[in-house]
Order: structure tokens, then sequence, then C-alpha cells
């Protein structure tokens, strides 16, 4: 019997470029990782707007989990004038 690597993933939320106020964990990627794992996967959340690191901290913890895919949270607001 063949036996497969578990696929390592790492979802990230940026640090913040406009505001800091509003630090709450985000659900959306708790929901994410915790269908992966259920399924299977080995999955880690990055939270640099929740833990206030610097995008250079982000990038080496990144790095030390080594990951074979990763995706990124973001959030977009359009305001009209």
């Amino acid at each position: 019997m063949v036996q497969y690597k578990k696929m390592k993933i790492a979802l990230i939320r940026l640090p913040s470029t406009y505001a800091n106020w509003y630090r709450v964990p985000i659900v959306g990627l708790s929901y994410i990782c915790s269908f992966l794992k259920a399924n299977g996967f080995d999955c880690k959340i990055f939270d640099a707007y929740l833990c206030p690191w610097t995008e250079k901290k982000l990038v080496e913890y990144v790095i030390q989990y080594n990951p074979d895919v990763i995706g990124i949270s973001s959030a977009v607001s359009k305001k009209l004038v």
C-alpha cells in the first residue's frame, strides 16, 4: 500500500495597512482550517492581523512551517464618494 505525505496548507491573514483597532480572530479561515483538518490535511492559520507581526516575521513563520499550499485572505472595501 502506498502512503502519501499529508499536504501542509498555510492560511494567511495579512497584517493591517490602515487600522489596528479591530483585532478579532477571523472566523472564515477557522472554518476552512477545521474542514481541511477533518479531511486529513495538515493546516495552520498565520494571522498577522490578530498577532501584530511584521511582514518579515510572518514570512519567517510561514517558511518555517514549509507548506505545500498557501491561501491568502484579503478584504476589500470600495467606498463611493
